[in-house]
């Protein structure tokens, strides 16, 4: 007999077969021999030196000369007993079979057992055979060596300080030995109460507060186990409950108040492009729950990671092949908002592509110019008659412009999943997981607020009073393909191609007062754009053990990864309407009808070498790691502005499909002509290369000491411009030495303090170290480069306490601080019909911060409350910005002294709910909420403008419909979820001077859904 509580061996337990009885040992076993006949076994537990309580029963059947080996894993819902069986009939039924003899030739398995936080070896543990009557126990190095027959044999190691492993299916080939490891999880990590080992699946809640109590360097994770049950959908929403982070625009991600400048996303230990087309960050939504593993975001900087760190580094880690339980699942899932069924402004024809003949005749930035000609003679090229007439014609023929109206159709999604691996008699394994997805949104901004106020007299007043409403579909599909190969234990080969696609298509309606000009206009903007993403990635980690002793063993990581991200903008439109000059209505403004078409592509190549060599310095364990980094990153953006020329003989009122006809087109009233300059097209390159050493003493059993270095060099060049005699080249080169150091203090298993400091760095984007000036294709803003901008340099300071109660709970306390060397920052520099922005480096920047964080379950403090937990963090920020004063003067600049651009001084989330695992059943509410922040600098005297805080409350049930938790059968588990998004109806507000210069209302939105997996 075996007692195990959540895996842990429980000794002591006095077990009863009839009259016999028997206590358990340190190794929760108990042995009888009893004769023939059907018993009633007891469990007892001693509650007092007198008095012992019955908490398990179960009946056993014993046949004469028939042996077995009973395993009582104790659970919240009770005994569950598993006779264990010989391997031909494991995990079938619960019949009683005689234990398989040691028959016919021999091999040797050599089984090494290592603490999984110290890697130190694990003495005196002891391996079970199933099935067989065999078992065996690790020597002072943690070795246990054990001849078998030829077989396959699954095996359970117990030890008493140390939570019991199962590993199944290991290979022992005759006349030759067969190598293998196990780690053990300590068993203070587990918690109090009966529950099964479950937590410690991959992907879990346990196995990531696991991983960052084993971590050398300061740091949060999320699972997916969480942000599923969160109702997260992508990275980005998931990211917005840790602790620090906020998330802006719903895609960038700012961690601990710093802008997305100073993140750095990777992705399996590898960049990937963005489709961004002004900013080398990587949107995080579009990344979809389904493919994701677990997210690290690691808070002090270590030379394994690329030296832009500012804020941190988040690691996208994506699904793996199951190591055990192979699965097929899928989901369906419908939503609603506050919109849905609501007539809104919208334009079927956004998807349709500008007509080929005029990407073809504007290859090369070619001038839509007319030709000259005397005769035959041609003095100036260009188009031919018959060129502008086909021409014109193609583009008021291609597609519909005028506003329609539509219902907004509710938003849906579909999600299929499936992973298996197989195991061949050699001991190979591979497999397979995988996934596919699709979503479509419908929404509306609804009636939003958009005010420009300016200095009059000396005081603040308004300039422009706008309202405007915007018309968004959207779809995301794609998925992730991941191939895995060990030949042996100890190697792995991993491939993993990520797919994701969204589209988007938008139609806009701004209605402005012109308090200035005393006008009223109204600007239509129909786009549609297509962001896609390709990654190959190949990992690969291999154990070298050279000198034959597993505890000297060095790993040899690799990877390699290839991407490339696109953004396509095939034909957006806008056109303006404005006050007729009689004063009868509105009339088409013949100057604003422009076109814009922008392709978009960023490939990355990327290598990386990571050697760790373990070796044993003054009787203490160490760890030097070594590496290498290369990176290759090409940009090209082909950005062509067009424009309708018009002139009517009189103003006209007509709609703009009447205006846009081929009755105009024929005549010399409208023709397009090209509207773009060199600088709106350019080729940029980075390469980046890097060498770096991490060393991990452990000083004592307490104290790990991690230090270390990188020197990164990098090139950055700009190519601007298409034609050849127009080309401009500029470049920025660095090269530094980026230092780090961390200290890990552990007070107990339980208790431990963290320290690190480090220098990095934070270089300017492609066009921002340029003079160039061109339009922003997303915001339309004029943006203007700086050839003199320098990199950031940065000096970073953490310390943490953490204390890790049980395997799901976390309680932690940290202080940052950050010294800033040449800021980078975002500067209005003009206010103008079009709003002009350019980029300077303040003198320097300081920000510190607290953070605190913590998970309990509340069952402790209240018994009746079984299962249910509350989890939070909250992180304060206080910034100063040193302002250069040539800089304030230069650019008008109103503010003198100010938080850093777009940090808040808080971040707050909190948890709370109910969450079963067994069950599959949750129910959680989560409020999230960031302090007011910066979102553009007051120029000329009007205030800087900030972004309130928003409160959004969730709602989020996730619901077993079937017990599917069943070892020895698998099974087809049902379930629904329920979700209630902004539960508070929350407004997004922007504040300049005390005058809302923004406001919209994203609305509320319900989605239910449907998930199967077997």
């Amino acid at each position: 007999m075996f007692v195990f509580k959540d895996g842990v061996a429980q000794s002591n337990i006095r077990v009863q077969a009839g009259e016999i009885s028997a206590l358990t040992n340190s190794y929760g076993a108990a042995s009888f021999s009893l004769t023939s006949g059907n018993y009633e076994v007891g469990y007892y537990q001693p509650r007092t030196e007198q008095e012992e309580s019955l908490f398990a029963l179960t009946e056993v059947a014993i046949q004469a000369d028939v042996s077995s080996q009973v395993f009582l894993s104790l659970t919240k819902d009770g005994a569950n007993v598993d006779l264990d069986l010989p391997l031909s009939e494991y995990s079938q039924d619960f019949e009683v079979q005689q234990l398989k003899k040691q028959e016919g030739p021999k091999g040797e398995l050599s089984l090494t057992v290592l603490d999984s936080v110290s890697n130190e070896p694990v003495k005196e543990a002891r391996l079970f055979f199933r099935g067989y009557a065999i078992d065996a126990s690790t020597n002072e190095q943690g070795v246990a060596r054990v001849a078998l027959s030829q077989g396959v044999y699954d095996i359970s190691v117990v030890h008493p300080n140390y939570v019991m492993q199962i590993r199944k299916d290991i290979s022992v080939t005759a006349n030759q030995t067969s190598s293998e490891n196990m780690s053990l999880v300590k068993a203070d990590i587990v918690l109090d109460e009966f529950v099964v080992s479950a937590p410690f699946v991959e992907g879990s809640l346990a196995s990531n507060i696991a991983a960052l109590k084993d971590a050398d360097v300061v740091s949060d994770a999320i699972s997916s186990e969480q942000f599923k049950k969160s109702g997260d959908s992508d990275a980005a929403g998931a990211l917005k409950r840790v602790t620090g982070i906020t998330v802006v625009d719903g895609k960038f991600v700012y961690v601990r108040g710093l802008g997305e400048r100073y993140s750095a996303v990777l992705l399996n230990g590898l960049e990937v492009p963005s489709p961004e087309p002004t900013k080398r960050v990587v949107p995080l939504d579009i990344f979809p729950a389904g493919v994701i593993q677990s997210m690290d975001i690691q808070k002090t900087y270590s030379s394994d990671l690329p030296g832009t760190f500012g804020g941190g580094t988040i690691q996208i880690n994506t699904k793996d092949i199951p190591k055990e339980d192979n699965y097929i699942g899928g989901s369906i899932s419908i939503s609603v908002n506050d919109y849905t069924g609501d007539e809104v402004i919208y334009q079927p024809d956004n998807r349709t592509e500008l007509p080929p003949l005029l990407i073809e005749k504007s290859n090369g930035f070619q001038e839509l110019a007319d030709e000259v000609r005397v005769g035959n003679t041609i003095l100036v090229p260009g188009l031919t008659p018959a060129e502008r007439l086909a021409l014109d014609r193609a583009m008021v023929n291609y597609r519909d412009y005028g506003l329609e109206t539509t219902k907004l159709k509710p938003g849906s999604s579909v999600d299929l999943s499936a992973g298996q691996s197989f195991k061949t008699s050699g001991g190979m394994q591979y497999g397979f997981a995988g996934n596919l997805y699709y979503k479509s949104k419908q929404s509306s901004s609804g009636e939003v607020i958009e005010d420009d106020y300016q200095i009059v007299n000396g005081s603040q007043a308004i300039d422009t009073a706008s309202t405007s409403e915007r018309t968004t579909l959207n779809e995301k599909f794609g998925g992730l393909v991941s191939l895995g190969l060990e030949p042996q234990q100890g190697q792995k080969i991993k491939y993993t191609l990520l797919g994701l696609v969204e589209e988007e298509d938008q139609t806009k309606l701004k209605k402005s007062d012109d308090f200035v000009e005393g006008s009223y206009s109204e600007k239509t903007l129909l786009r549609y754009t297509e962001q896609e993403m390709l990654s190959h990635q190949l990992n690969g980690s291999h154990v070298l053990d050279i000198w034959s002793k597993p505890e000297y063993a060095m790993e040899l990581d690799w990877g390699y990864s290839t991407s490339t991200a696109t953004r396509l903008e095939p034909g957006t439109f806008e056109y303006v309407y404005k006050d007729a000059a009689s004063g009868s209505g509105l009339v088409i403004d013949k100057n604003k009808m422009f076109y814009q078409y922008s392709d978009l592509e960023d490939t990355v190549d990327n290598y990386r070498l990571d050697l760790a060599i373990p070796f044993t310095l003054l009787d203490r364990s160490t760890e030097l790691d070594l590496g290498f980094y290369q990176l290759n990153k090409e940009r090209s953006l082909d950005n062509r502005r067009f424009k309708f020329g018009y002139q009517p003989v009189a103003e006209d009122s007509r709609e703009i499909d009447e205006i846009l006809s081929q009755a105009n087109a024929d005549t010399t009233l409208l023709n397009i002509t090209s509207n773009y300059r060199q600088d709106d097209a350019y080729e940029a390159e980075q390469d980046l290369s890097a060498v770096y050493a991490n060393w991990l003493v452990k000083v004592s059993n307490k104290l790990d000491v991690f230090f270390g270095a990188r020197q990164e060099d990098s090139t950055q060049e700009l190519v601007v411009g298409i034609q050849p005699t127009a080309r401009q080249t500029y470049t920025l080169e660095t090269s530094d030495v980026l230092p780090f150091l961390g200290l890990t203090y552990r007070l107990s298993d339980e208790h431990q303090f963290r320290f690190g400091m480090s220098e990095t760095l934070s270089r300017p984007d492609f066009r921002e170290f340029s003079p160039t000036r061109y339009k922003d294709p997303q915001t339309d803003y004029i943006v203007r480069g700086n050839p003199d901008l320098k990199y950031t340099t940065i000096s970073n300071f953490d310390f943490k306490y953490e204390w890790f109660p049980s395997y799901n709970e976390t309680i932690s306390l940290g202080v940052f601080s950050k010294q800033f060397t040449n800021p980078i920052e975002t500067v209005r520099s003009r206010p103008d019909e079009d709003i002009e922005i350019t980029y300077a480096n303040a003198e320097g920047a300081d920000s510190i911060g607290l953070e605190f964080g913590f998970r309990k379950n509340l069952d402790k403090l209240f018994p009746s409350f079984e299962n249910y937990f509350v989890e939070g963090n909250y992180t304060h920020i206080e910034s100063e910005v040193s302002l250069n004063a040539a800089d304030v003067a230069s650019n008008g600049l109103t503010s003198t002294s100010r938080p850093m651009q777009g940090q808040s001084p808080y971040v707050a989330n909190l948890k709370f709910g109910y969450d079963n695992f067994f069950t599959r059943r949750s129910a959680l509410f989560l409020y999230n909420v960031y302090g007011e922040r910066i979102t553009a600098l007051g120029i000329n005297g009007t205030p800087d403008v900030y972004e309130q805080p928003f409160h959004r409350l969730d709602f989020v049930v996730k619901w077993g419909l079937n017990d599917t938790y069943d070892d020895q059968e698998k099974r087809i588990g049902y379930g629904v979820s329920f979700k209630l998004k902004n539960l508070l109806d929350s407004e997004v507000e922007k504040v300049q001077g005390g005058e809302i210069v923004e406001r919209r209302k994203p609305g509320r939105e319900i989605e239910l859904g449907f998930s199967m997996k077997y």
